[in-house]
Order: C-alpha cells, then structure tokens, then sequence
C-alpha cells in the first residue's frame, strides 16, 4: 500500500501503515519500546543543538504515557486515556486516533507489524494489534497491567497490580510462567539475557530467569519503587520513593553503592557512558557517576521532575511540572535553553531523527528541531 493510499482515513480511526518487517528497522534509531532498548537507558547518540524552534504542535488531550514511540515516518503515542494517536513526521499531522482499550498507564512495545499494549482497567488487558491491518492479533485476560509490556525474543513480559508477574507468547498471549511478586508491580522490567530485572510497590527488586521465571536474586530496598531499573553491563540503577538511589549487583543483588537525594524519586534515570540522570520530587535534576554514585552536578526547577531525562552526547533534555522543557550541559549542568511548553511536563523528551519531540499534559505534542533545520522546513 502507498503511504498516501495510507493516509485517506486520517483521524477517523486506526489506519494501515505500510510498515517494514522487524529486521529492517534500525534499533539505534527507532523508539520501539520503554526506554528506548530492553535495558532502558532512553539515551541516544545525536544531538539537537539548542536554540531549538517548534516545527510544529498538535493539540493532545490526556497524557503521553513515558514518552512517544518513532520508527520509519511515524510517532505513535499511547494515551491514559485509552487512545492511540499515530502521527506523519513527514505530513506534520495526526493521521489516525482510535481507543485501544479502557486506560493505559505505560507506553506499549512495538515489533513490527505488532503494537503490544497493557491495559490497568477492563477485562481484557494485553492487546496484540497489527498495525499492517489494524486487525488485532489477540487480546487476553490478565489482571490489570500496570507496566509496561517488555518485547524479548518473542515473548511479552509484564507486571500486574496483583503481584503477579507475566512471561507470555507475543505471538498468542499464552502464558509460558508467571512469578508472584510480595505487592503489586508498576516498575516496568528491563532485561538483559538471562535476566529479566522489575520491581514491586514495597521496595523489593527481583532478577529471574528470561526463560524459566526462576529467581537468581531478591533484594529489598527502602522505600517503595515506583520507577523502572535501567541495567548496565553489570549494575541495576533504581530509585525509590525515600529519596535513595541505589546500585545493585547483576549477578547477586548486593548494593554497590547508595546515594541519598532531595525528594522522592518517581523518574527513571536515564545512563549515557558512565553517568546516570535523574530527576526528584525535589525539583531537581541531578548527574550522578554511575560507578561509584558520587555526585557530579545537580539543577534546580521548579517544579517536580518525575519524568525520565533524555541524555545526548552534549545535552540533558529534560521536562518539568513547571511547565518548562530544559536543555542542560550533560558535562556541567548548566542551563543553555529553556523552552516553555505551558503546561506540566509528565511524559519524557525523545530525539528522533532531527527532531526532539515532548508532550504537554493535556495540551500538545511538540516537534522541535533546530531553528536552522526548523526553517529549512518552513521554507520547503
């Protein structure tokens, strides 16, 4: 199907996509799930250099959940309130919106033609949707879904309000194992082969098995965990509600190293090389070495941050409930530009392609670029 045979239904409800097959779909480019990779280090490796300029908004009701997902030409964003919006970066619009299911309180996982999708209310709580057809795939009873659904060698895996946790076929919905957790999950998983790493609401972090659900380790915490771990190649990085940052060991779960912050900590951090950002209750933003947990810099908003920050080569992008988007030295943590979005900021920045895009609660989505490339556009 052509991309303008594609687009004839524009708004009216979920369109085709002539979307390519998995493999050709660059990983370092496209956003396909939490965090960007199953290890979730919402991190990239190109910078949209500041002063930036609005190429273009579009009025969005509700709240992204964690950040839009890009591949090819498209956004695809996840609503609270139960819609799916999927945009053309190349035609500047919204091309489809339709409700997918009741409330979502996380992002879902893309592998193409499949969106992957967890439902926090209804009957019907795991939704496959083809998005080559609109058709669904299947869709399962669960208890609520209350994270994110994580894609991994064709298997989903998830978190539930009833203390269960899912490995299931993403080609059926079947379950393949299930772990009970101590209370209820809404720290989404990150995985790293063999092990699969969540947290649960009263402080306890759990790595199992990827295939087996069999537990290599249980550490708890202090301080309930509402944030998902990021994973490097030997450490898990998580926050909890006390204020403590902590660095747990891959292979046993001890604590490498703690450091006490301002505020609770909602955010996840984000990891570039060797240092770790993250935002507080606090107000703050605060650039932490992911070594040994020292302290490299620290900045003040005002208002919470409880959003991922999104790490660049040279820059911190970060949103605020404030109601400001910021773009920080990644070295120094000096303010370089400010941009005011008008509304609480409660969804994470991405960079796709040359654009860096971020959603305003209950107001719009914005596409940035830089204001060379931004009038470059206009001009076309």
């Amino acid at each position: 199907m052509a991309l303008g045979a594609s687009l004839i239904l524009a708004c009216a409800g979920l369109i085709p996509l002539p979307v390519p097959p998995a493999s050709q779909i660059d990983p370092e480019e496209a956003w396909l799930m939490l965090g960007k990779n199953p290890q979730h280090h919402h991190a990239v490796n190109r910078n949209v250099h500041p002063p930036i300029a609005l190429v273009w908004k579009q009025r969005l009701h509700s709240v992204v959940t964690d950040h839009p997902l890009a591949f090819e030409s498209y956004l695809v964003t996840a609503l609270r309130n139960g819609n799916l919006a999927i945009f053309s970066l190349e035609r500047q619009e919204q091309i489809a919106m339709d409700r997918i299911g009741p409330t979502m309180g996380h992002v879902p996982s893309i592998h193409l033609p499949f969106l992957f999708a967890g439902f926090n209310l209804g009957k019907h709580t795991l939704l496959a949707l083809n998005l080559r057809n609109t058709q669904r795939e299947f869709r399962r009873q669960y208890p609520e879904v209350t994270t994110s659904p994580i894609y991994w060698d064709r298997k989903l895996y998830f978190g539930t309000n009833r203390r269960q946790f899912f490995c299931v076929n993403a080609r059926s919905g079947d379950s393949i194992w299930t772990f009970k957790a101590r209370a209820a999950i809404h720290a989404s998983p990150a995985i790293r082969d063999p092990l699969v790493v969540f947290a649960d609401d009263k402080g306890n972090v759990y790595a199992l098995d990827v295939s087996s659900g069999i537990t290599f380790w249980q550490t708890s915490l202090d301080g309930s965990i509402f944030s998902h771990p990021v994973l490097d190649d030997s450490m898990v990085f998580v926050g909890t509600v006390s204020g403590l940052f902590v660095a747990l060991d891959q292979k046993t779960g001890k604590v490498r190293w703690q450091t006490q912050l301002n505020g609770s900590i909602y955010s996840s951090p984000s990891l570039y090389q060797n240092f770790l950002y993250v935002g507080t209750n606090g107000h703050e933003v605060v650039a932490l070495r992911k070594t040994d947990g020292s302290i490299l810099w620290r900045f003040q908003t005002d208002g919470i941050v409880n959003t991922v920050p999104l790490s660049s080569p040279d820059y911190i992008y970060v949103g605020s409930w404030d109601g400001n988007l910021y773009i920080l030295n990644r070295f120094t943590g000096k303010l370089i530009f400010k941009q005011e979005l008008n509304s609480a900021v409660k969804s994470s920045p991405i960079i796709y392609q040359q654009y860096l895009i971020v959603h305003s609660a209950n107001k719009h989505l914005w596409v940035f670029a830089t204001e060379k490339f931004a009038r470059e556009i206009k001009e076309k």
